[in-house]
């Protein structure tokens, strides 16, 4: 069980979903949103200074933006929940790299899906393996 709360910081998400996905996480009791960031150059900077657990994305059909490396230098047991096409598929960026789909978001996903990364952040930190693929 985490004594902290998860912390976490949203990029790039039309308004509507931020806001939704806000909602959702606050509710949840034991998720914090601690930032809101419009651009790369935000979250960058965002991440550098807050040091997230989880990051969630707004993304393309692509995958993460060349920069999601960035993100990682500092911080490399963060994890980038990425949402595409509205909610329609999440899936889970590591540092490894490596990419678990998680399927069609719902209130409830979301919240199971960034307790899951964060537990899996907490696991590597204290010398666990981390999620499995």
């Amino acid at each position: 069980m985490r004594l902290q709360p998860i912390r976490v910081i949203t990029a790039e998400l039309p308004g509507l979903l931020h806001d939704i996905i806000g909602d959702v996480l606050e509710s949840a009791g034991d998720i914090r949103l601690i930032g809101q960031a419009a651009n790369h150059g935000e979250l960058l900077e965002l991440a550098r200074q807050l040091s997230p657990d989880v990051v969630i994305m707004g993304l393309d059909e692509s995958g993460p933006p060349g920069f999601g490396w960035d993100l990682y230098i500092n911080n490399p047991l963060l994890r980038v929940l990425g949402i595409v096409g509205e909610g329609c598929q999440t899936f889970v960026y590591e540092l490894r790299p490596h990419r678990t789909p998680l399927g069609e978001l719902s209130p409830e996903a979301l919240v199971a899906a960034v307790r899951s990364v964060a537990d899996a952040r907490s696991s590597v930190g204290a010398g666990g393996s981390g999620m499995s693929a």
